[in-house]
């Protein structure tokens, strides 16, 4: 009994030490935190899925883009890459503490990516919906049933990701207007069963991608290269298809359900909150002792 009272206190020490440590001003201190509550949660089966909800309220506080500015993405585009510290949590939460059950959703409504590189990470029923992916790397990542709609996607490399069943409404992957800004690399994806409706696919190269049962009702494929890409698919709903791309589909029916998880809820007697951690970890302590 005093084994398991000792071995609780040190957790609890271990624990106490990462909060103090992420309020730092700096950078490798914070990184250091992170990566400290990412061991304390392989380690202690009991906090792994609250030490998860604490790095996804982590990452959604320093990452959302602000809405009162007059254009935010803009801003993500031209602005600093993403930092360090939220780098090391998604890598936490896209790898090593990955959630097969699906349970705690990575959060990443209106985010702001720059410059990530996470190469066959799982972001499987991840929430993407309003963010900007800017000049990152997700090559081979998995993106099966996620949320991307209205997200901009432009100037990132998604080859041989796995889109799945996503649902990506309005999703630029290539607006076809700016020179400068490239539009995403899709080559081998699979979109097997993705809703792209409405979605800006602009110049877009889909060499060798898998379009089995892809929703494109309304999508924009003007200049989309599609050489050697598998095309049963509902292409005659789409606009501007390119000359000699037909579809063996007419009518896409309506998206099929996803299953993906409501967001999970904050412990009991601590407040849900968009403020980094260390309060909120304050709370959960005084809850677990």
């Amino acid at each position: 009994m005093s084994l398991q009272v000792t071995k609780k206190e040190h957790l609890t020490s271990r624990f106490s030490n990462a909060i103090e440590q992420l309020g730092s001003k700096e950078p490798d201190t914070k990184v250091g935190a992170i990566y400290a509550l990412g061991r304390l949660a392989l380690e202690s089966g009991e906090d792994r899925l609250v030490i998860t909800d604490l790095l996804i309220d982590f990452v959604r506080a320093k990452t959302q883009m602000d809405g009162s500015q007059i254009d935010p993405a803009k801003v993500c585009r031209e602005g600093d890459a993403t930092p360090r510290d939220v780098v090391a949590a998604l890598r936490l939460l896209l790898f090593d503490l990955v959630d097969e059950r699906r349970v705690h959703r990575v959060d990443l409504r209106r985010a702001c990516l720059k410059g990530v590189e996470f190469p066959g990470a799982d972001l499987t029923c991840v929430s993407m919906e309003g963010a900007v992916v800017y000049t990152s790397v997700f090559v081979e990542a998995n993106f099966v049933r996620a949320s991307l709609s209205s997200a901009q996607l432009e100037g990132s490399d998604f080859r041989r990701a796995d889109f799945t069943g996503a649902l990506a409404h309005r999703t630029e992957f290539g607006i076809g207007i700016d020179p400068v800004m490239a539009p995403a690399d899709l080559r081998e994806a699979n979109l097997r069963d993705a809703d792209l409706s409405r979605a800006k696919v602009i110049s877009v190269d889909l060499s060798g991608a898998d379009l089995t049962a892809t929703v494109l009702r309304e999508a924009d494929l003007r200049d989309t290269v599609v050489s050697g890409g598998v095309l049963p698919t509902f292409v005659d709903d789409a606009t501007n298809v390119p000359p000699g791309v037909k579809g063996t589909l007419s009518n896409a029916p309506a998206a099929p359900g996803r299953n993906c998880p409501t967001w999970s809820v904050p412990p009991p007697g601590c407040p849900e909150t968009g403020i980094p951690v260390p309060d909120w970890l304050r709370c959960w302590l005084r809850e677990r002792t």
